[in-house]
């Protein structure tokens, strides 16, 4: 049995009802069966022993009465039966090392029992001696004798003594009256009175094994119940002592609790509200975003309606009844224009109480913009995709179903070479962006000579130009960087200094150390960059729109790339830039003489 601590209550305050008397009387019942059971296979060992040599002794007294035949056939089929049984004892016993006792292991006991009986029965029909009064006296004693030793053995188990006893003595009995005669009669008849007392007294036995098993688990749950009691009265203690200590600590946290809630709202960096079924504000912690609002306890009582415009007021209210009303989270967004500024706003609706939500403003301008330059992305990429491609498409489909001149052919392969480079660049300029920003580029930094890479990249750009001009400053000192990554910053920078320039427009390329680094520019004489667009200039996908630029091509990938490169060399970039009068785009990298060792190995493993 296990921990009674489990099955009996702390307080037995009510009488249990009929059908926890009667589960306990069918567990009490399996219980005293499993006990019998036990008690069959214990007794068993010995009795095949006492029983394989008594089958010998009669054997032995017999072999000048009956046929050897018959005794070895009958001592055979005893052995085979009793072996039978013995394998039964021994699965028994594994079964029950392993825990695992079933209820078939009565069944197979007293169908062994039953052909035991038989066996043992069957000796009145092979080795009866019909001549030899002693020897039926022996048998007889012999059969008395086991049926008395069963008694012993198997009085656990009503049906496994009846199922032994009856088969093993009624032939011996029946045998006796078929004889005839004044003794065999007598004979037969005492053997019939001998098995009806065997049975009252196997029954008598039977009835005091069952109620002493049955009093020693009684004894057992009294003694269980006993230290449960004492365990429940220890528990009951435990619990009284540790519910005042929790009451009191609860009564000393409570005073905190609503200041460390306050604090935790206080932390949220977004609007917090409380608001009933009927869109009355009941709680208001505003944030910087709503400072221009008035203060909680002037809007607390009051109507949504009262507080923010009818529209905003009826999608709050619409989002809040179906919160109410469904018992799911509900988000709503919307545009307010706050202090001259519209900003979008998401609320995101919890309820809280029978009738009453609570609310999350928070400010999503923010991704509002950048999903409305991933969209112009996708739009323009589109766009400069298509062109290249087009043209791609095109002058292939004429140079197959047409014939040119070597010189038109000439021009056609080049122009379909220019736009596959274009293609080029703006694919490898997608991944270069997304490995960076995923980690996974590698940077081979070592000591560069900055102003042959210089002119070197202006000499690119020479026959777009119209006028290229360098402004460097000798001596210009080795700065630390990866000479690919930098040639595609200034590449970037001048390709979009002279789209930007007018015909005749000039552009300068200039560097020179200032203090631990060198400070390069690329200035234009372009339409300039509003003020506005400044700060988002080096942002992904970002391009001014304006009608001066507009028929200008690009992704608004170049000075993103310029910024994660430079960003990785431990340097700066930023832009100068008046309307009308052009823009200046500054970077700078740290000289080699700067750079100390340790600084040199992080800056080695950038990826």
């Amino acid at each position: 049995m296990g921990d009674t601590a489990e099955h009996i209550p702390l307080f037995p305050l009510s009488t249990p009802d009929t059908s926890a008397e009667k589960q306990h009387s069918q567990d009490r019942s399996q219980q005293i069966e499993v006990e019998q059971t036990r008690l069959l296979y214990a007794q068993a060992p010995s009795a095949v022993v006492i029983s394989l040599f008594n089958a010998t002794i009669l054997v032995f007294f017999l072999r000048h009465e009956v046929p050897s035949s018959a005794l070895i056939a009958w001592w055979t089929g005893m052995l085979g039966a009793y072996l039978i049984r013995s394998l039964l004892v021994w699965r028994y016993r594994q079964a029950t090392l392993q825990g695992t006792p079933s209820q078939h292991w009565r069944t197979r006991f007293l169908i062994s029992a039953v052909l035991s009986g038989c066996a043992w029965g069957s000796c009145a029909l092979l080795l009866f001696p019909t001549v030899s009064l002693p020897h039926q006296l022996l048998l007889a004693f012999v059969v008395g004798g086991m049926a008395i030793g069963a008694i012993a053995s198997m009085a656990a188990v009503r049906a496994a003594y009846i199922g032994f006893i009856l088969p093993l003595t009624l032939p011996l009995v029946w045998r006796f009256f078929l004889q005839g005669g004044d003794d065999a009669i007598a004979m037969g008849s005492l053997s019939f009175i001998f098995v009806g007392g065997l049975l009252v007294m196997a029954s008598q036995f039977h009835t005091t094994i069952t109620e002493s098993i049955a009093l020693r688990f009684e004894k057992q749950d009294l003694l269980q119940s006993r230290k449960a009691l004492q365990l429940s009265h220890d528990v009951l203690e435990d619990r009284v002592r540790e519910r005042t200590m929790a009451l009191q600590q609860e009564v000393r946290e409570r005073a905190r609790s609503e200041t460390h809630a306050r604090a935790m709202l206080q932390a949220i960096p977004d609007t917090v509200f409380r608001v009933n079924r009927d869109g009355v504000l009941l709680d208001f912690t505003p944030r910087d975003q709503f400072s221009a609002l008035p203060a909680p306890e002037s809007v607390v009582g009051k109507s949504v309606t009262e507080i923010v415009p009818p529209d905003v007021a009826r999608a709050v209210n619409g989002a809040v009844a179906e919160a109410l009303r469904t018992g799911t989270a509900q988000i709503c967004e919307y545009p307010l224009s706050l202090q001259g500024t519209l900003h979008n706003y998401e609320i995101r609706l919890v309820v809280s109480g029978p009738d009453e939500v609570v609310g999350i403003v928070r400010d999503i301008t923010q991704r509002k913009e950048v999903e409305r330059l991933k969209d112009e992305f996708i739009s323009t990429v589109s766009h400069e995709l298509r062109t290249p491609l087009t043209s791609l498409v095109g002058f292939t489909e004429l140079m197959l179903n047409r014939q040119f001149s070597p010189e038109k052919q000439q021009q056609y392969v080049s122009l379909i070479h220019d736009e596959s480079v274009c293609l080029a660049h703006l694919v490898n300029d997608l991944l270069d962006l997304q490995r960076m920003q995923l980690g996974n580029l590698t940077y081979h930094l070592a000591a560069l000579d900055l102003e042959p890479l210089l002119k070197t990249c202006g000499a690119l750009f020479e026959r777009d130009a119209s006028s290229l001009r360098f402004a460097i400053a000798s001596p210009l000192l080795p700065v630390y960087a990866d000479d690919a990554r930098i040639r595609q910053v200034v590449t970037n920078l001048l390709s979009n200094a002279i789209k930007f320039s007018p015909a005749d427009g000039i552009v300068t390329v200039g560097a020179e150390v200032q203090h631990d680094e060198v400070v390069t520019w690329i200035a234009d004489q372009g339409p300039g960059i509003p003020a506005d667009a400044l700060p988002k200039l080096f942002d992904k996908f970002f391009r001014v729109d304006n009608k001066e630029t507009r028929h200008i091509g690009g992704a608004g990938l170049g000075l993103a790339l310029v910024k994660e490169i430079v960003t990785a060399h431990g340097g700066r970039v930023w832009v100068e830039s008046t309307l009308g009068q052009g823009s200046t785009f500054f970077f700078t990298l740290p000289l080699v003489s700067a750079v100390s060792d340790a600084v040199a190995d992080s800056l080695a493993e950038v990826r």
